[in-house]
Order: C-alpha cells, then sequence, then structure tokens
C-alpha cells in the first residue's frame, strides 16, 4: 500500500496505532499495563526495520487522548442522569459533544452481554482496550508508549518524522465558563505536551466547537447545522485549534483528520472551503502546517454507526464512484500549490 501511494505521487502518513489492538496485549492487561509500552516499542522497531526507506510521516497514536475523553463523556453522561433524576423535571443540558463516535446510552445497555463475551475472548470482564476509560496511571503509558516509538524512529528512520495525533475540540467559552473551558483543554491537550518534547509534528484532529457556561457543556443553538454524528456544523473551529495548539508546540503540525458526516456533499464542498481557508490564514501568519488530511476517503465504517455516517469523498458501494467534494478538494490543493 506504501509503495502503490508513493508510485502514484500520494505522500502516505503512516499511523502505528489507530484503536484496535491484538488480543494477547488485551489478555496482558492491555493499555493499562506496563507491558504495552514494551510491546509497542517492539512492534514500532519490527515496521521500522520492515519499511524504513518508505517512511517518511508516521503518527504513533491515532488520538492519544481518547481514553480521556470516553472518560470524560462516561462522567458527564453519569452525572448528568444523576441530575435528572434529582430534578424528575427530564429537562435538557450538560449533554457532552466530544469527536469520539460512540453512544454511551447503547454501550450500557449492552454491558452485560459485553462481559459474557470478554469473560470468554480476554478472560476479563473489562478489558483495557485503547477506547476504554483510561486511569491515570494508564494516561502515563499511553504518554511512555508514544515516546518510545519516537525514540525508536529516530533512531531507525532518523529521516522519518514522528508525532502524536490528537482529537481536539474548539473548546470555547460563555461568560462564567471560562474556568471549566480551560479545564477542558487542559485535560484533553495541554497535559500531553511534555510527552511531546521529542516530535517531529504534532497531528491536529478536528470536526466541531463545544461551548462551556457556568454549568458545564451548553447544547448548540437550536438554529445551529448537526452533522450525522450530532457535531454542530463548524468548520471555523479547525483555525482556532491550530492556533492554540502553536503557542504550545511551536513546531511543524499536520491536519491529520478533518471532515464532515453528511448525505449533502454541497455542505462537504462548503465545509472543506471553510476549513481551508482557516488553515491558509495559519500559514501566512507563520505557522507550520506540512499538510491536510481529510477524513475519509471513502465512506467509512464507525465503531457504533456501521456505515451510517457519510465522511467519504467517495461512495463506498461497489463503484467507489467519487462525489463532487473529492474533485472539489483536488482542485482547491492543486490552486494552492501553484501559488506557492
Amino acid at each position: 500500500m506504501i509503495r502503490a501511494c508513493l508510485e502514484m505521487g500520494v505522500e502516505p502518513i503512516i499511523t502505528l496505532h489507530h484503536f484496535s489492538s491484538p488480543t494477547w496485549l488485551i489478555r496482558r492487561g492491555g493499555w493499562e499495563s506496563e507491558h504495552c509500552v514494551g510491546a509497542f516499542e517492539r512492534y514500532t522497531r519490527y515496521v521500522c526495520e520492515q519499511y524504513g526507506d518508505l517512511l517518511h510521516y508516521v503518527c504513533t497514536l491515532n488520538e492519544a487522548n481518547m481514553g480521556v475523553l470516553i472518560a470524560i463523556y462516561i462522567r458527564q453522561a453519569m452525572e448528568e442522569r444523576a441530575k435528572r433524576q434529582a430534578e424528575q423535571t427530564g429537562a435538557e443540558g450538560g449533554e457532552a459533544h466530544l469527536q469520539i463516535g460512540v453512544d454511551i446510552e447503547a454501550m450500557a445497555a449492552e454491558q452485560a452481554e459485553k462481559a459474557v463475551e470478554s469473560r470468554e475472548v480476554f478472560g476479563v470482564d473489562e478489558p483495557a482496550v485503547f477506547v476504554s476509560p483510561r486511569s491515570e496511571a494508564g494516561i502515563e503509558l499511553v504518554k511512555r508508549a508514544h515516546q518510545a516509538a519516537v525514540r525508536t524512529i529516530h533512531e531507525l528512520v532518523p529521516t522519518a518524522r514522528a508525532g502524536m495525533t490528537l482529537s481536539l475540540r474548539d473548546i470555547q467559552s460563555v461568560p462564567g465558563g471560562e474556568a471549566r473551558a480551560e479545564a477542558a483543554w487542559a485535560e484533553e491537550f495541554s497535559q500531553f505536551v511534555p510527552a511531546l518534547a521529542e516530535d517531529d509534528f504534532f497531528g491536529v484532529q478536528n470536526y466541531t466547537r463545544t461551548v462551556f457556561g457556568p454549568d458545564g457543556e451548553l447544547a448548540p443553538e437550536p438554529s445551529a447545522e448537526l452533522t450525522q454524528m450530532g457535531y454542530e456544523f463548524y468548520p471555523q473551529g479547525l483555525e482556532n485549534v491550530i492556533r492554540r495548539v502553536h503557542e504550545s508546540f511551536p513546531a511543524q503540525l499536520m491536519i491529520t483528520e478533518n471532515g464532515i458526516a453528511t448525505a449533502d456533499d454541497a455542505r462537504r464542498v462548503a465545509y472543506i472551503d471553510a476549513a481551508l481557508e482557516g488553515v491558509r490564514a495559519c500559514v501566512e501568519d507563520g505557522i507550520d502546517v506540512a499538510g491536510y488530511l481529510y477524513w475519509s476517503l471513502i465512506d467509512n465504517y464507525e465503531w457504533q454507526s456501521g456505515y451510517s455516517m457519510q465522511f467519504g469523498l467517495m461512495d463506498r458501494d461497489g463503484s467507489h464512484a467519487p462525489k463532487p467534494s473529492l474533485g472539489h478538494l483536488g482542485k482547491r490543493c492543486r490552486e494552492w500549490n501553484e501559488e506557492v
């Protein structure tokens, strides 16, 4: 696949780990076990030894903060449920709007069945997979696994650039919500900055924004356009996140995920245009943005939504027909490259 991309003039951005883990790792404690650090380092070494001459950009862990986001979402859902039960009003509010693509209510309903299956497959009721709620100790293990991988890449493929990707909302606030917004940014991004000390680039992954008020996250305005994922249509968030990340990581950035789930391809085109204008503004201000990767090329499989979320620039049916947005993105990129 790497060679095919290079032959077609496409620069492959490699991601070593995107959520799915081998069964043997989970049986040994998974991502809450000290074993994961050495195992990930050995895996990285193997990849570098096999394909080193083909590697230019390597992302170690996709959305290394996903376990943090899952833990936040579960905590917020439990707090909101307790609040509703206490008030017995069924009032709206406090709903989480994280970029995680899972249904916590459905997960809870399936918990008993999941435990039975987990015992059969992994030997434990609650396996520590990569998208499990992460403990403080587990967060540190993920950081150490990333750092071990970066050192290995630098040792074996010194010409390759290595980095981590994080799922980052554009976190905003209204008066009274500033402290909550700052705490959320620290939990989702800032705590990972020390682990990026030896990184060559950082992968920004953004889809929407979240606004905090005095009592927590605010739901989108009733008039707001929502995507199939339930996110607010807010492509301007990408520029905001790039600028905020740059304040703490003033090195090279890569937009490793940005996109929209919609059946209306005209809205996808509008989203891409707005997002790219934000990237362009950042570049013109001297921020080093190495590239923009739209998520995704083909309508993909989402963990709990199956194939119902239409992120792709191409259809997933047998024809893999390109949507107009694919040609539009290519046109915009060619125009930009010609200018520079």
